[in-house]
């Protein structure tokens, strides 16, 4: 476009200049269009030098159509002289001159682009940033939201495991619960027959007896009779006495006392001394506590002399001495009491220990009762949350340990002055 330009500029200017050669103004016309083609367009060497010639040409073709002559002798340097320092000046001074000219345009032009797109991007970025913020501040929402949800999700998983540990607790409660109330009824049953069954056995034997005492004459006989009947009489209330004692530990409520043990033993020797009439047992009780002991005393008792008429029932009759130990420590082990009743009675073979806490289980004939004497006693150690272990020799003796935990934290400032020295009774 720019060249089109050019052309028509260099041409229309040679035949402007040709009409005017007699005024000699062409000159003028002619130097403006050189000086506009090499100063304003800056073409290159080759390119300006092709329309310098293109205009001479132009210039010299309109002459000889105007006026049937070519270029005056007398202006052809002139003409010559006018292109070569248009030439020299486009090229050394106004050419750079444009050329700075073009370029700042250029520039303005790129920088212009760039500002734009820097503009572009700097809008692209803010919407980019208020699309980040937007997509942070959702993406916030939605965590606390998450979390929310989370958190209720884990507090119903929480409930649900405490809800399916409570129900699991709770069947394994019930289940418990069923199997004790199956022994129980077990128990119940056993206790029911068993009981009918050694009352109705000393009642028989009273009747039958009294029916002989009715038809007998001699008089050592009826004296006869009436032992005979008085024995399954004291039977019978020893039978009932031992159900008593197990309705006792199974339905009282617990009464925490302090315990005296020496009395207390000495108080159960004498109510079965009539296992020991003749005074053949030496009894030797070793009591050691310094402070105060508290605990169930009715249970206590109940366990006791349970322990101790076994050792009693169950005295050798080989042996020329026949001992019972009962030593009471509540020192070795703290806030316990440690009971030890050993005998050197008969013993119990070893095919029979796991038994011997069973309810209505009687090791031998020399047993006497209905058998609940070691399992009352066991049933009132667990509530007072005692154990017992029992270690015997058949033949040779019998050892049984009871450790019972106090129920009162003893107090400093108290003491107890239950230290007696070893007794000894015959």
């Amino acid at each position: 476009m720019v060249r089109v330009f050019s052309i028509t500029i260099i041409i229309w200017s040679a035949c402007v200049a040709s009409l005017e050669i007699e005024e000699n103004g062409y000159i003028y016309s002619y130097l403006l269009a050189i000086f506009i083609v090499s100063v304003i367009f800056n073409f290159r060497n080759k390119m300006l030098l092709s329309l310098y010639v293109l205009g001479i040409s132009s210039f010299t073709v309109s002459n000889y159509y105007n006026y049937e002559m070519f270029i005056p002798q007398d202006k052809i340097i002139f003409i010559v002289l006018t292109n070569f320092f248009c030439f020299f000046i486009s090229r050394s001074l106004y050419a750079a001159k444009a050329t700075n000219f073009l370029t700042n345009i250029q520039l303005s032009k790129t920088n212009d682009l760039l500002n734009e797109e820097i503009a572009s991007r700097i809008e692209a970025e803010e919407e980019l940033r208020a699309l980040t913020q937007n997509l942070e501040k959702r993406v916030q929402e939605r965590t606390r939201e998450l979390e929310k949800t989370n958190f209720r999700l884990e507090a119903e998983i929480l409930h649900h495991k405490a809800t399916s540990n409570a129900l699991s607790k709770s069947k394994d409660k019930l289940d418990k619960q069923n199997d004790t109330l199956t022994k129980l009824n077990e128990e119940l049953d056993m206790f029911v027959y068993r009981t009918s069954h050694d009352i109705r056995g000393p009642i028989s034997s009273v009747l039958g007896l009294l029916i002989l005492l009715r038809n007998e004459p001699e008089e050592n006989m009826v004296y006869f009779l009436l032992d005979k009947i008085e024995k399954s009489m004291h039977k019978l209330d020893g039978f009932i006495e031992e159900i008593n004692e197990f309705s006792d530990v199974s339905r009282l409520e617990t009464e925490v006392k302090q315990i005296y043990f020496q009395k207390n033993i000495e108080d159960i020797y004498d109510k079965l001394k009539e296992l020991d009439a003749e005074n053949q047992v030496e009894k030797i009780i070793t009591v050691n506590n310094p402070t105060p002991f508290y605990s169930d005393e009715v249970r206590l008792k109940i366990i006791l002399k349970n322990v101790i008429k076994n050792a009693l029932i169950f005295k050798t009759t080989n042996e020329a001495s026949k001992h019972i130990y009962i030593d009471v420590d509540t020192i070795s082990e703290q806030n316990t009491a440690i009971i030890t009743v050993e005998d050197n009675g008969t013993g119990i073979d070893d095919s029979v220990k796991h038994r011997i806490f069973d309810m209505f289980y009687r090791g031998n004939d020399i047993s006497q009762g209905a058998g609940l004497g070691l399992y009352v006693a066991k049933t009132a150690l667990s509530k007072l949350n005692g154990k017992i272990t029992i270690e015997s020799k058949l033949g040779a003796y019998t050892k049984v340990v009871i450790r019972i935990p106090t129920m009162k934290t003893p107090e400093k400032k108290k003491t107890n002055i239950e230290i007696k020295p070893t007794l000894t009774l015959k």
